[in-house]
Parts: structure tokens; C-alpha cells; sequence
């Protein structure tokens, strides 16, 4: 077996869009995350794209926050965002699938399965559970309701503490996942397939 130079900027980008449906064999650490960083530089490009043509968006927000003993406060505020619009979210759109299928191989190149890519994901999925599963429903102040707008009534968690605990889970789950994402190739050949920094001579 010989060792081949590490994968490029460029050549990874391309092998993470040749295999854009590929979820089998394995993939180093260069390669996701070469693909990573061209994500992320092509998402400020886009932003500064976007911005400079269609100016930063502003939107008007309205809240009114009740807390577990019933008693509401409302606010509004101005919210200006610099992003990159519907350029940036069809970018996205149509990069996530490599992104998860080069996450997916990186992960076998650990011998580690690639359901595991899942974890995350599902994490996000408890604080609206907590929140909306078992929050309770207060009714908003007749006074704080303008022109239809405001909900009826809102969700209050019914605990601080866990909702606080199912943040830190979903936390903890994307830490793992990004210490599973940089470990090192497994040496030689696993079930997943060949090393990929070496080569059949």
C-alpha cells in the first residue's frame, strides 16, 4: 500500500459532487471538510451577492412573552439580517445531499455507522417536543392582541430546567458528531471499504 498526498481544495469539492448520491465506501477528513469550508465560502459570496443587490432585510417583529405565573409583557423591535436570500437557499438546498452522503462516507472512514448522521438531527426535534408537548397553553391579554396578528393564546414550557437540559442535549449531540467527523482514518481496509489515503499497488 502507498500513501497518496492529501486530497486538494478543488479535488475534494469535485469527488463530494461526483458522489453526490454515493453513501457507500469512505471518505477522509480532507475531503468532507475541504467541502465544508466551499460551503461556507460560497454562502458569504452569496450573502454579499444578495445584499448588495437587494439590501439587507428588515422585518418588523411583534412578541409578547408570558412567563409560568400568567404575567405578559410585550415588545417589538426591528430585525435587520444580512443574508444571502433565495441565492443562498437554493444553494443549500442543492448541496445538502453531498453534504450528508461525504458526512455519511467520513463516518465509515471511522467504522462507525453512517445512521449515526441522524443523531442531530433528531436532537432538534426535543426542545419542540418539551416545549409543545408538555408546555401549557396561557392565553394571551386581550390588550396585547393587535389587528389579528398575535396568536390567541401561546405555549409556555412547563419546566425551565428541562427545556434548559433538552438544549444542552441537542449541544451535546452536535459536539460528538463534529469529534466522530475528525477522528482519523481507520487503518487499512473495514466493511466500509479501502483507506482512503491508500492505494492498491
Amino acid at each position: 500500500m502507498a500513501e497518496e498526498g492529501a486530497m486538494s481544495f478543488t479535488n475534494a469539492v469535485r469527488t463530494c459532487f461526483e458522489k453526490y448520491f454515493t453513501f457507500s465506501g469512505r471518505a477522509s477528513r480532507a475531503e468532507l471538510w475541504w467541502f465544508v469550508l466551499f460551503l461556507f465560502l460560497a454562502s458569504v459570496l452569496l450573502t454579499a451577492i444578495n445584499v448588495s443587490i437587494f439590501g439587507p432585510t428588515v422585518t418588523e417583529n411583534w412578541q409578547v412573552a408570558v412567563n409560568q405565573q400568567g404575567e405578559q409583557t410585550q415588545s417589538s423591535f426591528t430585525r435587520i439580517s444580512y443574508d444571502g436570500g433565495w441565492l443562498e437557499t437554493i444553494f443549500s438546498i442543492a448541496t445538502l445531499l453531498p453534504l450528508v452522503a461525504v458526512s455519511v462516507r467520513r463516518l465509515h472512514d471511522t467504522e462507525k455507522s453512517g445512521w449515526r448522521i441522524l443523531i442531530p438531527v433528531i436532537s432538534f426535534s426535543l426542545p419542540f417536543i418539551v416545549w409543545f408537548g408538555f408546555g401549557t397553553e396561557v392565553p394571551v391579554d386581550p390588550e396585547y392582541i393587535a389587528d389579528g396578528l398575535l396568536p390567541q393564546t401561546v405555549v409556555v414550557p412547563s419546566s425551565n430546567g428541562i427545556f434548559v437540559f433538552t438544549i444542552l442535549a441537542v449541544f451535546a449531540a452536535h459536539i460528538a458528531m463534529i469529534i466522530w467527523l475528525t477522528r482519523p482514518s481507520q487503518p487499512g481496509p473495514n466493511k466500509y471499504g479501502p483507506n482512503p489515503h491508500e492505494v492498491t499497488q
